[in-house]
């Protein structure tokens, strides 16, 4: 998801690692995971993860941060 985003997981998890590991620890017991699946193989996800990703509001903090995006 975060490489949906543009986002860097190296970078967040080397910058970020508190919310890292809870960020993963959220997607391990998400359920809906076939939801994000099917967005992420069908090129939606960075439209659509708002309406089901736990990690939304961590994922739209890491976003403006320059150091977390993907080059």
């Amino acid at each position: 998801m975060m490489r949906a985003l543009g986002i860097d997981p190296m970078e967040v998890e080397t910058r970020y690692e508190t919310l890292n590991r809870d960020m993963q620890n959220n997607c391990a017991r998400c359920t809906a995971k076939d939801t994000c699946r099917a967005s992420l193989a069908a090129d939606k996800a960075a439209q659509e993860f708002d309406r089901f990703c736990a990690n939304a509001q961590d994922m739209r903090w890491l976003k403006p941060i320059p150091a977390a995006l993907s080059d």
